[in-house]
């Protein structure tokens, strides 16, 4: 034992000399004293010598001999264990017995090594932690003896092995304050991490005096310390941005050469989850991580594609590379996993993603029931928001979900339900099921939560008179903090008299604004009985008598900008159109001629540009072409035409045909586009979907279009 100790204190390779010693030393395992054994033990760890034979020779020798150990003996022997890697569980059983009755006559150092050893060994122990933490927070002097790296060290066990132990917490925050000067990175680190995880532990004093030693010592941070550091100070919720600043200075690329695909995750999560802007330090660690993203664990590989989506940073090298390990591995990562790399790639809006959103669908649908209420809405949120239909894996979200719907949180339902009406994917037993919880639990719904169920609902034809009045309630009780967008995604799934009455009561709060006006116009224009179109047509035409139960939307439809007041006039002219109300839709042409009102050009997205399109029978190669390709799977919707049109049916098509969305999406097919994506500032003529409906078939490829912004067809 002695000799052995010798070599391993002076750190002098002996790997022969190691060898003999452990082929030998089991032969006299007996006549080994506690002190002996515990030494054997601890050297061979020290040295990292794989001995089996030897460890299980001194395990049962020193169970035998256990009541005889010292404090020091339980402590080394524990240690040597643990670092070695060796398990146990007798053994470490035995020790945690003794040990907790000899607390009082441990030293800082033992204390420290054996809590740590048992945490590191995963073995439980609580009534060793908690004579410890009993014993030291009886007598507090005791801590004052510790070193930082006992204090740091101790902190971490109770911490790791998810003991509880406020008043432990607290004495070593004040003793470890009291000596911040001397703390060296690593331990700084492995405190702010203790106290990040630690349960019922609050610690604002002593995250201050760690940030203000951590951002003197940056320049001797090891990568480890960067990354747990960072991480420690966003799990806690603790800002400190000079220290976020210091560290994103000292990250050089040489630094970050040096991390781990783990450091480079929790880096990257915790400065986003801190909302410290750092887009040079992400530059550098997309650099870094990119062409290693195979080393990263799945959990790893969606946390940083998380950090990189919510800081916002673009990083195209970077996703496609995580893309690429997501249609390889999707069957290796488990639900949080899959449902975080979704969710980024869809935020951070990453083009291309049908094959990995193919691969996520794959390896999620058998295994729905493994996902958290969240996880299943966020999965939902994440295709929709990337446009990526899959009938199969919403069908079986909504078989699982369904049933789970009473564990869903009122975001999570409503976002649920938003998934399913963006992407056209009515299920009705899903629907039924979160309007069932929506109008219960109504009350606890946000302004947001409250505008996304009720779009979602009216979008897909599911809106029931429950649901409604549910929403224009709590809608109305929410008018403070209802979003322009929000209130009006409501004004158009209610009623129209409700939805002009909450609108008018919106603008008493917020003032004039334009944003909320097409949606009435939509409700008022297209409902079922005559007086909400005369209502719409009154307050564009002037008709004081239609307009006066709602002053406050009077006066901003009278203030809005020509482009509004063009979409308002489409808006309602569509909707008169619809119920085939021919005189109040000629007064709105005329109204429109009269004003000199006309759209906007629509826009396409062309190789991550906005290209603006044109009206007009200028002749275009490429429009020609997509016809040609069309066939007789295309036939004009004359209806669409203006009532001021004149000319015959083939003079019809030819206007139609000329429309700047089919000339954008003429452009787009042209130019080979990935992803076909057409913008319009208002909605989309009956005539154009059906063109972009059989172009869709004939590709056999997804068209995307937004209208105002908001995703309307797909």
């Amino acid at each position: 034992a002695n000799t052995a100790w010798g070599f391993a204190t002076a750190d002098v390779p002996a790997p022969e000399l190691f060898a003999s010693i452990a082929e030998a030393a089991p032969r006299t395992i007996s006549q080994f004293n506690p002190q002996s054994l515990a030494t054997l033990a601890w050297s061979f760890a020290r040295e990292k010598v794989d001995a089996p034979d030897l460890y299980a020779a001194i395990s049962t020798t020193a169970q035998q001999q256990i009541e005889q150990f010292a404090p020091r003996d339980h402590a080394n022997v524990a240690w040597a264990y643990a670092t070695a890697k060796h398990e146990d569980q007798k053994l470490f059983a035995a020790i945690a017995s003794t040990a907790a009755r000899q607390v009082e006559a441990f030293a800082a150092q033992d204390h420290a090594n054996l809590c740590w050893a048992f945490a590191t060994a995963g073995e439980p122990a609580p009534r060793l932690f908690s004579e410890i933490a009993r014993s030291l927070e009886a007598t507090p002097s005791k801590l004052a003896a510790f070193k930082p790296q006992n204090l740091a060290s101790l902190a971490w066990s109770f911490s790791k092995a998810g003991v509880r132990a406020p008043g432990l917490f607290a004495e070593i925050a004040a003793a470890a304050m009291d000596n911040m000067d001397a703390f060296a990175a690593r331990h700084l680190a492995k405190t702010a991490w203790a106290f990040s995880v630690a349960e019922e532990v609050e610690a604002p004093e002593l995250f201050a005096a760690i940030a203000e030693a951590a951002r003197t010592k940056v320049e001797a941070f090891e990568p480890r310390d960067f990354a747990n550091v960072a991480h420690s100070f966003a799990k806690a919720g603790v800002a400190a941005p000079e220290l976020f600043e210091a560290m994103a200075a000292a990250l050089t690329p040489a630094k970050l050469d040096a991390f781990t695909p783990r450091d480079v995750s929790n880096t990257c999560w915790a400065y986003a989850t801190a909302g410290f802007e750092a887009p040079e330090l992400f530059d550098a660690m997309a650099a870094a991580a990119a062409p290693r993203v195979a080393e990263f664990s799945p959990q790893g590989l969606a946390n940083t594609a998380w950090g990189f989506a919510t800081a916002g940073v673009a990083a195209p090298a970077l996703f496609d590379a995580i893309k690429g390990q997501v249609v390889a591995g999707a069957a290796t990562f488990d639900a949080q996993a899959l449902s975080n790399v979704a969710w980024a790639l869809a935020t951070a809006g990453v083009a291309d993603v049908g094959e990995a959103f193919e691969a996520v669908a794959a390896a999620s649908e058998g295994r729905l029931a493994e996902f958290k209420p969240q996880e299943i809405s966020n999965l939902c949120w994440s295709f929709a928001k990337a446009h990526v239909t899959h009938g199969g894996l919403f069908r079986a979200v909504a078989a699982e979900a369904a049933p789970r719907m009473a564990t869903f949180r009122p975001q999570h339902l409503a976002n649920l339900a938003w998934s399913y009406g963006t992407l056209g994917a009515y299920e009705p037993a899903l629907f039924a099921a979160v309007e069932a919880e929506a109008v219960a639990r109504m009350a606890a719904f946000d302004a947001q939560a409250v505008a996304n169920a009720a779009w979602a609902f009216q979008t897909s034809g599911a809106a029931t008179a429950p649901l409604r009045d549910a929403v224009a309630a709590r809608a109305a009780a929410l008018l403070a903090e209802l979003e322009p967008q929000a209130v009006g995604n409501i004004v158009w799934s209610l009623d129209w008299r409700r939805g002009a009455a909450l609108l008018d009561a919106w603008y008493a709060v917020h003032g004039d604004d334009e944003k909320p006006l097409q949606s009435l116009f939509t409700a008022l224009a297209s409902a079922g009985d005559d007086e909400g179109r005369k209502v719409a047509v009154g307050l564009l035409l002037g008709d004081a008598r239609d307009r006066s139960a709602f002053p406050r939307v009077k006066r901003a439809v009278e203030r809005a900008s020509p482009d509004a007041r063009y979409r308002l006039h489409r808006a309602a002219l569509a909707g008169c159109r619809l119920r085939k109300d021919e005189l109040r839709a000629a007064q709105l042409q005329q109204q429109i001629h009269a004003e000199g009102l006309e759209a906007l050009r629509p826009a396409a997205t062309v190789r991550g540009r906005m290209v603006p399109f044109e009206n007009g029978r200028a002749p275009s190669k490429e429009l020609d072409a997509l016809f040609e390709l069309l066939g007789d799977k295309y036939e004009p919707h004359l209806r669409a035409l203006p009532y001021a049109f004149e000319g015959d049916a083939a003079a019809g098509a030819r206007s139609l045909k000329y429309h700047a969305e089919k000339k954008a999406l003429a452009h787009l097919l042209a130019d080979g586009a990935a992803e076909l994506r057409v913008d319009v500032n208002f909605k989309m003529c009956a005539d154009c979907h059906g063109f972009f409906k059989a172009a869709s078939a004939v590709v056999d490829r997804p068209i995307h279009v937004s209208e105002g912004g908001r995703p309307a067809h797909t």
